[in-house]
């Protein structure tokens, strides 16, 4: 489904009781072009499951050689998430390139990753695998608006957000697990 919004204004209240982050925080946020509305959902969902790492949303072309998401250090990057398989070349770039790696993929491209991708042992540290259900990406889209305003409540295996009308829920399992 191609994606109608031009922009979205996300006003997102984020908790984390665990690790006592409370914040607020409003984002500005443009489809890509030609990007579907659940890629851009998928976007969002890292967006708001990484958000205590402050990541920031590529605004390029799908087809740039930068990820999804990123948090930059000094010399280097300190994150990478791409919500989409990577191919075997820009997974090796990623590992060389950050100190984490983050696969945000459906449960078929999950699938497919476990046949085709290999990657070094000494780098397969770095990557974590979160697999996002297809009905849960289709429920964010229809909570899809020009102006959002979420909510976040975050415990160490679920995270849960609503927009007052609908609520919806993540599974957090296999978060940070790297894929050996």
């Amino acid at each position: 489904m191609q994606l109608q919004l031009k922009f979205v204004r996300l006003d997102l209240t984020y908790n984390e009781p665990a690790a006592n982050i409370y914040r607020s925080e409003r984002f500005y946020l443009s489809a890509q072009p030609g990007e579907s509305a659940e890629h851009f959902v998928r976007r969002l969902l890292s967006l708001i499951l990484l958000f205590p790492k402050r990541p920031q949303l590529n605004q390029q072309s799908t087809a740039s050689k930068i990820p999804d998401l990123f948090v930059a250090g000094t010399d280097h990057l300190r994150l990478w998430c791409q919500v989409d398989l990577p191919s075997a070349k820009l997974l090796h770039k990623a590992c060389h390139q950050a100190d984490e790696v983050w696969l945000m993929l459906t449960e078929q491209q999950a699938g497919l990753w476990q046949h085709t991708h290999k990657i070094e042992l000494s780098m397969q540290h770095k990557v974590h695998l979160l697999m996002l259900d297809d009905q849960q990406v289709n429920q964010a889209c229809e909570m899809l608006k020009p102006h959002m305003a979420l909510s976040a409540w975050r415990e160490p295996e679920l995270l849960w957000f609503t927009d007052g009308d609908c609520l919806l829920e993540l599974p957090l399992h296999g978060q940070g697990e790297y894929l050996h």
